[in-house]
This record gives C-alpha cells, structure tokens and sequence, in this order.
C-alpha cells in the first residue's frame, strides 16, 4: 500500500502537502482506498483525517477486524475449482494464495500460463532479459519437472546459433513457451 501511494505521487509529481489538498478529486490506485476503509485493519493511531474522509467520500468503511465480518471459506471447494481450471490439484501455496488475493492469484496464474516457469530466472533477467549470447544458467531451486531437466543455455534473440557453432540450447523469451533450438 505504502509502495502503491509512493508510486502514484512520484508519477503524479505530486508532494505530500499536493495530495492532502487535493484527495477528494485525485484517483487514488485501489490498494490505497481499500486500506483507508479498512480492509487490512486499522493502523496504530487510526487513519489520518480529514484526508481518510476526503478520498473514501460515501464510500463504505469495514468497523472492526476486517475478516470478522468474511464468510467461512470452503478450502475443499476451491481446491476442485483451481484444480479444474488449472489442469491439476492447485498445491497448498496456490490455494492459499487464490483465497487471499484472488484477482493477483488470476493474474498470476495468467502471466504463469503465456510465459511459462520464469521463478528459475534471476531477477535482472526476468526484468530485462538477456543480451545477445549471454550465457546463464536456468535453475528452477528443485522443480525441475517443470523444466523437463537440468538446463543450461545462451540466452539471447534474434541470431542464428549455428553460425556461431554454439553446440548449447537456446531459449526464446518472447511470449510462448521456453522454446529448446540447437543440439546437445
């Protein structure tokens, strides 16, 4: 939430004293209206006033432990759903997760589903991707599985590994599957 609000300011251009005046006409991103109305608790102190009243206007505030007022969950229930929909038994991180954040949970899901197991990648090559014939290992920390075995590759796009008479695999980050191109 406090990352969400940083964020909005920064890109905004707008000073802490620019959002007090003006919260009641700036679109504020849902995590941070959802935290002045209570869904995550109530801080130390309470939520700052008049700013809390002027970005919530009428909308409804949660009184009390935010989960007090949540019907109980079906554990069981969600489990066959997210198996069906997933092709398999969601594992206990997976359920958990689809109950606490279902819309994060989706868009996971979602992002898992177009571009394949990208937790084996470091971050800087998540984030960028890899420069022309760099060469990094992918390492998936014991989910091998879902690889289909122990990789090593040059990572890279648009060259023809031949000519360079790579005898390594190659992988494809654009959008797909992780794509296996070149021999042994």
């Amino acid at each position: 939430v406090v990352g969400d609000l940083a964020q909005f300011m920064v890109q905004n251009a707008l000073s802490r004293e620019e959002v007090e005046a003006r919260a009641d006409e700036l679109s504020f991103p849902l995590s941070v209206v959802e935290f002045l109305q209570g869904h995550i608790g109530v801080p130390p102190g309470g939520f700052p006033e008049p700013f809390r009243s002027k970005v919530l206007k009428d909308l409804p505030r949660v009184e009390g432990r935010p989960g007090a007022s949540l019907p109980p969950l079906d554990f069981e229930a969600l489990g066959r759903e997210l198996g069906a929909r997933l092709g398999a038994p969601p594992s206990p991180e997976e359920l958990l997760s689809a109950a606490l954040y279902p819309k994060v949970f989706e868009e996971f899901h979602s992002f898992r589903s177009t571009f394949g197991p990208v937790a084996c990648l470091g971050t800087r090559l998540f984030l960028e991707g890899p420069t022309v014939a760099e060469e990094f290992e992918v390492g998936a920390g014991g989910r091998w599985d879902e690889l289909g075995g122990d990789w090593d590759g040059l990572g890279g796009t648009g060259m023809d590994w031949e000519e360079l008479g790579s005898t390594g695999r190659y992988w494809e980050r654009l959008g797909g599957d992780w794509e296996g191109i070149g021999g042994e």
